[in-house]
């Protein structure tokens, strides 16, 4: 498995790259620019080779395109991939790629953040559960540090007890509302339009309902009614206090966004 992959990447970057190099001084966003006229275009083997570019070195010119490579970026490589084949099978390498590094401890953090997020362009999100999985069962160090990235995943796939030994409730919700007030101080600051502050709200339910609920599925009940009680006070809005109340009952919220 291992070398069917080593040589599928080898097979893509040397036909991919063939018409196509980086310039001395790279620029990753207008090199994704290009990409994307290149799409637009109808050259699809000159677009490929500028996401492959862009997804493996982006980030070694500006860390801040992180939440970009994985987001835009990635829907960009992917749409591509259905309509040229080839694109397909550089994504699916990149991202059995990822997962050769997971398993052997390079950088797991970013790269099952890579593997995740291609998974989820891939509808294959069972193939992340499956390797959170095999982390708890050998490397629990890795588990930790990966299990906010699969979290959302593994409640979708009813894994409450495995949750429940990575679960950091504390610090998790203290998290939660710090992420709340900065983002609610970021959009009144820039006087963002209402529709942009609902995600500070739902994202901040959410995450503190699934919390709840996950302290409820693991018999943690006290703790649970604490962290509710507390969240209240964040925010003590009927709408909140309803779904707050189903996951002190141990039901989650619907899956968002």
């Amino acid at each position: 498995m291992k070398i069917l992959i080593i040589l599928l990447l080898i097979f893509v970057s040397e036909s991919s790259y063939a018409d196509w190099s980086p310039p001395s001084e790279p620029d990753p966003r207008s090199i994704l620019n290009e990409a994307r006229d290149d799409y637009r275009a109808g050259n699809y083997k000159d677009s490929l080779t500028k996401h492959i570019w862009f997804h493996d070195n982006a980030l070694k010119y500006r860390r801040s395109l992180y939440g970009v490579r994985l987001s835009f970026a990635l829907s960009d490589w992917h749409h591509l991939s259905t309509i040229y084949p080839p694109a397909l099978v550089a994504l699916k390498a990149s991202r059995d790629n990822s997962e050769i590094n997971i398993r052997n401890g390079v950088n797991a953090r970013d790269y099952f953040n890579d593997f995740e997020s291609i998974n989820s362009k891939l509808h294959a999100d069972e193939k992340t559960v499956n390797l959170f999985v095999w982390l708890d069962k050998n490397h629990t160090d890795r588990a930790k540090l990966v299990y906010d990235l699969a979290e959302t995943l593994l409640i979708s796939a009813k894994k409450y007890e495995l949750c429940g030994r990575y679960i950091d409730p504390d610090n998790a919700f203290l998290r939660y509302v710090k992420n709340f007030h900065s983002f609610l101080k970021f959009a009144k600051a820039r006087n963002l339009p209402a529709k942009r502050m609902s995600f500070a709200y739902n994202n901040y339910s959410n995450n503190v309902s699934n919390l709840v609920a996950l302290l409820i599925r693991n018999k943690r009940h006290q703790l649970a009614e604490e962290i509710a009680d507390m969240a209240l006070l964040e925010w003590d809005d009927p709408n909140f206090k309803i779904q707050l109340e189903m996951a002190l009952d141990g039901q989650f919220p619907p899956t968002w966004p």
